[in-house]
């Protein structure tokens, strides 16, 4: 909550709850476009008054570069009347998650102190005040971790095929909000925490809780591979 409220302030009081960047902007147009329902914006005869950075000419007329979760979730923002809380918001979901997962690895006293430092840091802070995706992909990259333990120290079996699902949507996630840092990232925190993941208990085997992954991930990837072929013409 302090982090949302950090991040809150600094967009309305340094941001101006407005874009910034070229990247903030475009992807905050395509996002207005998906909020009135459209996936790109025709140009007509002014299709070269579009060529602009982190912008592309689709089929159908100009959308931006940008892949689909985070652009949908500025347009809920955009439909509600706060898209600049959207990089708040998940700047709080990140710096919960991240405390969480830095107290269960290495003492509640470290986990609470890294929790104040992302409170207070101004880059952290700077870039969650922004419309920028950097911020949803953070908060799923937190979350996968943050799901791997929870697996680890499940008691049942269904709750451990429930972390498993939720790892699988986050990293997902974080894939459909920025491809590459979530493929980087993600495969770094599946390799570093995969073990704690697909820990087996006394009867089953670690089969179950990889078919939970790959279902939780489904979604998200059949929402790029939609997106990126209705726009792109290639679901890769």
């Amino acid at each position: 909550m302090a982090a949302t409220l950090g991040a809150g302030t600094v967009a309305s009081l340094v941001h101006g709850r407005s874009p910034t960047t070229v990247d903030e902007m475009a992807q905050l147009l395509h996002a207005t476009l998906v909020a009135s329902g459209r996936l790109t914006l025709p140009t007509g005869d002014a299709a070269a008054a579009w060529v602009i950075q982190n912008g592309v000419m689709a089929a159908d007329g100009w959308a931006s570069i940008y892949p689909p979760l985070h652009t949908v979730l500025l347009a809920l923002g955009v439909a509600g009347g706060g898209a600049w809380l959207v990089g708040p918001i998940m700047t709080g979901v990140a710096t919960g998650a991240s405390s969480w997962v830095i107290e269960r690895t290495a003492g509640a006293a470290s986990g609470r102190l890294a929790g104040l430092l992302l409170c207070v840091s101004p880059f952290w802070l700077l870039v969650g005040g922004t419309h920028l995706s950097h911020t949803t992909a953070a908060a799923a990259l937190a979350l996968l971790a943050a799901c791997c333990l929870a697996a680890r120290d499940a008691t049942t079996r269904s709750r451990g095929l429930l972390w498993a699902l939720g790892a699988g949507g986050a990293a997902g996630a974080a894939i459909c909000a920025r491809p590459w840092v979530g493929l980087v990232c993600g495969a770094a925190i599946v390799a570093s925490m995969g073990p704690e993941l697909m820990r087996r208990d006394r009867t089953r085997s670690w089969l179950p809780r990889l078919v939970a992954v790959g279902l939780g991930g489904t979604p998200f990837a059949v929402l790029l591979f939609w997106w990126n072929s209705t726009l792109f013409g290639h679901p890769l």
